[in-house]
């Protein structure tokens, strides 16, 4: 008999609903292992990301997977946060998800059916960005 592994998929940094939407947003981890992803082929969808299911039914409205195939440990440490935002003199409703590489992931609209464009900004004098040949 064949062995066949199966990665596991957690959600330790919790979840947020809007009452409103009747949406939960779900923060989930690398899949294991975490450090050696060899027997885990493709993408591993659903791993790393920010998933909004509709409440009532468990149904995916969107997704967002911010590490593809990870190997680093860079799932999301803490719940999703919920709140309004003013975006060109208009407030919207928006989920912010915090990752282990300081990053803020910011959706605006979360209740449209894509998430709107995830914005990821360099840190200045960052000594791991080689990009414009700085030493560091």
């Amino acid at each position: 008999m064949k062995a066949v592994f199966v990665a596991v998929v957690l959600m330790w940094g919790g979840s947020a609903y809007d009452p409103e939407l009747d949406y939960v947003y779900l923060a989930t981890s690398t899949p294991t292992n975490n450090y050696y992803g060899g027997h885990r082929l493709g993408n591993n969808l659903f791993a790393e990301s920010l998933v909004c299911l509709e409440a009532k039914t468990g149904k995916r409205v969107w997704h967002y997977q911010a590490v593809h195939h990870g190997i680093w440990d860079y799932d999301f440490p803490t719940h999703p946060i919920l709140g309004d935002i003013t975006v060109n003199g208009r407030r919207i409703k928006a989920v912010v998800q915090i990752s282990k590489q300081a990053m803020h992931r910011l959706l605006k609209e979360p209740g449209s059916k894509q998430p709107a464009q995830w914005l990821a900004q360099r840190v200045a004098g960052d000594p791991y960005d080689h990009r414009d040949n700085r030493s560091g």
